[in-house]
């Protein structure tokens, strides 16, 4: 390989790099966003809603802990 093909590739990953770098803050924003919208469901006392809020969050992120930690935290509120 020459310099010139080792420059592209580096420039080649320190472009995906960003790429994913961008991805994941948007990712990760839209994550706290919705997070956001449930767990203000359950602090006004609204589990039913926070519930169908992590519901639909999780198909988009089925991951995230903190969403199913907040659905088993809005499940447990509509047991009592």
């Amino acid at each position: 390989h020459s310099r010139l093909d080792n420059f592209c590739c580096l420039q080649l990953n320190k472009a995906n790099i960003a790429r994913r770098y961008l991805e994941f803050a948007i990712n990760s924003s839209q994550q706290k966003q919705l997070f956001d919208a449930a767990f203000s469901q359950i602090r006004n006392g609204h589990p039913q809603e926070a519930l169908q809020r992590c519901v639909s969050a999780l198909e988009q992120f089925p991951q995230d802990a903190n969403l199913i930690c907040l659905a088993g935290q809005a499940c447990l509120m509509l047991k009592d």
